[in-house]
């Protein structure tokens, strides 16, 4: 869908991203190389052990500025609370690039 390079697509499920990306959506993504590429508010597929987030983004530092956490956020911020994950869980980051609507 006018993209190149090595890509990643997976379908949605769930609605925490209403009304931007939808249940059955499926999204295009890029992976990151370096976490120096992340820019806030921008919508990322965040891969850790234990699941698969697609959500804007925003970085969190400590008390020394150091960065040491993204804060994940929904779209649909009615239903849906931000919340932390640590860069050091983090396996895997792809940027979404594109979303498919339709393809049943």
């Amino acid at each position: 869908p006018g993209l190149i390079g090595n890509l990643i697509a997976f379908n949605i499920n769930g609605n925490s991203m209403t009304p931007t990306i939808q249940t059955g959506d499926m999204v295009i993504c890029h992976p990151i190389e370096t976490f120096k590429e992340i820019k806030d508010n921008e919508i990322y597929a965040v891969v850790t052990k234990q699941s698969v987030w697609v959500k804007r983004v925003q970085k969190r530092f400590d008390k020394l500025g150091r960065w040491t956490h993204l804060q994940l956020i929904s779209d649909n911020f009615h239903e849906y609370d931000p919340f932390l994950v640590e860069l050091k869980e983090i396996r895997r980051l792809l940027k979404v690039k594109r979303k498919l609507t339709g393809l049943e």
